[in-house]
């Protein structure tokens, strides 16, 4: 296994430093938690390697074998990165490789990575292969720092729109630096309650309440790591 360190990019805006990490090995896996402050590693040891993000640095995963520290403070995300990278000592002579320099150096511009895995509430599929969301609804604005989100549900009185929106906003959490500005909606004419559903998805305040609920935190948590079972 080998943590690749591939590009180190700063984000004059936002004072920003970043450093991404990619996991080479079979059954190798990361996922961030609490908004980038937990990180766990599947390193093919008996248990998971987990890992609390210092203050000054939070962890985002685009895809399960890909992590992304950053913080405004260069020195603690380097050190950071150091220690995630120390959990597992590289073996060079097993086969492995060095990820594609190009497409890990867009992927900040590339989200659709990070949600073509969910799967969806109703349906053994995930919502790309549903036709649920795609690379085109997706779109970022690094200037302005905002991400929006439209997605397609499967029927016009889909009863799971709004856990489906959920499931996009808490991916987007482990994803993406918290200074992004996320707005989710459905596609215009696709859902009956679309005005409803639009307005449940952005107010911040009915979100964490809605996640409060264990039952659909739940189903939340299953719909954004079955495919890591």
């Amino acid at each position: 296994m080998e943590f690749v360190n591939v590009i180190h990019i700063p984000i004059i805006m936002e004072a920003k430093f970043f450093r991404f990490l990619k996991i080479v090995g079979v059954g190798f896996k990361a996922r961030a938690e609490l908004e980038g402050r937990l990180l766990y590693l599947k390193l093919g040891y008996s248990h998971e390697v987990e890992l609390t993000v210092p203050p000054a640095v939070r962890v985002f995963c685009f895809k399960p074998n890909m992590v992304c520290c950053t913080g405004i403070d260069k020195q603690r995300v380097h050190q950071f990165a150091a220690a995630v990278r120390s959990c597992k000592p590289p073996e060079v002579y097993k086969g492995k490789y060095l990820g594609n320099l190009t497409m890990l150096a867009k992927l900040i511009k590339v989200p659709h990575l990070c949600f073509k895995d969910i799967r969806d509430p109703e349906h053994p599929y995930s919502l790309e292969q549903l036709s649920v969301l795609s690379e085109e609804s997706i779109t970022v604005d690094e200037k302005l720092g905002r991400i929006l989100i439209t997605f397609t549900p499967t029927i016009q009185h889909c009863s799971m729109a709004t856990v489906i929106g959920l499931c996009l906003r808490e991916k987007l959490k482990d994803c993406f630096p918290p200074h992004f500005k996320v707005d989710i909606k459905v596609a215009p004419g696709s859902h009956a309650d679309e005005e409803s559903v639009n307005k449940q998805l952005n107010d911040k305040e009915r979100v964490a309440a809605a996640l409060e609920n264990p039952n659909l935190r739940q189903l939340v948590n299953e719909c954004l790591y079955s495919s890591e079972l």
